[in-house]
């Protein structure tokens, strides 16, 4: 009775194993560079179509490229496929502003599409901070090649700085956006304890009927 029980608990848990799908929660770049988000999933989905796709939901989101459809129809984002190392990875070159949003990695199968969600956040701000403090730090060594001076913030701490204030500056939307995912998030957790609940009802139920 006891090999039956564990039988069945394999194969419950054998599903949720190749329904794993993850990958970063956010994504932040700069204008004009090339975005690189990767996604990892189970050796079971190695041969699925990956999905790439744009939107707040998944059901109502704009496929914008596939692992199955021909590289030249979309030359500026690619899928790499590693099924050796069960990751798969989305290049967007030259990304804008307007590439801002969410977007979906996601596997096609015959069940179940498994999907993740993510946020891409591509900002102007990165790039007129990194000029500037790149001039910052070559006009100071110029001017004074071998004066020591007294500990003062570097061009990575000006950076840091620099970095907090626009987060806090930026503050207002990304709660906005958190709230909105508060319903993704509960039906996450009440998906996985109704799965738990199933799981317990069908080994309480297959030991009473071995007795």
């Amino acid at each position: 009775m006891t090999t039956k029980i564990w039988i069945n608990l394999i194969i419950l848990c054998l599903p949720t194993a190749a329904s794993s799908l993850s990958g970063p929660a956010e994504v932040k770049s700069a204008v004009g560079e090339t975005v690189h988000v990767s996604c990892r999933y189970h050796q079971f989905n190695r041969d699925k179509v990956k999905i790439w796709c744009r939107g707040y939901h998944w059901y109502f989101c704009t496929v914008i490229i596939r692992s199955d459809q021909p590289k030249h129809l979309t030359s500026d984002v690619q899928i790499l496929d590693d099924k050796n190392l069960g990751l798969f990875t989305v290049s967007m070159k030259g990304a804008t502003a307007e590439d801002s949003g969410w977007y979906w990695c996601a596997i096609e199968r015959a069940s179940r599409t498994l999907t993740f969600r993510l946020r891409l956040t591509v900002s102007e701000w990165l790039v007129s901070r990194l000029k500037t403090e790149t001039t910052k730090q070559y006009n100071e060594t110029s001017t004074s090649p071998t004066t020591l001076t007294t500990p003062r913030s570097t061009p990575c701490m000006t950076q840091t700085t620099g970095l907090i204030s626009a987060t806090s500056n930026s503050t207002s939307v990304t709660v906005s956006l958190d709230q909105d995912d508060l319903v993704w998030k509960v039906w996450r957790v009440l998906r996985w304890m109704l799965f738990l609940f199933l799981c317990l009802f069908l080994v309480l139920f297959s030991i009473r009927c071995h007795r």
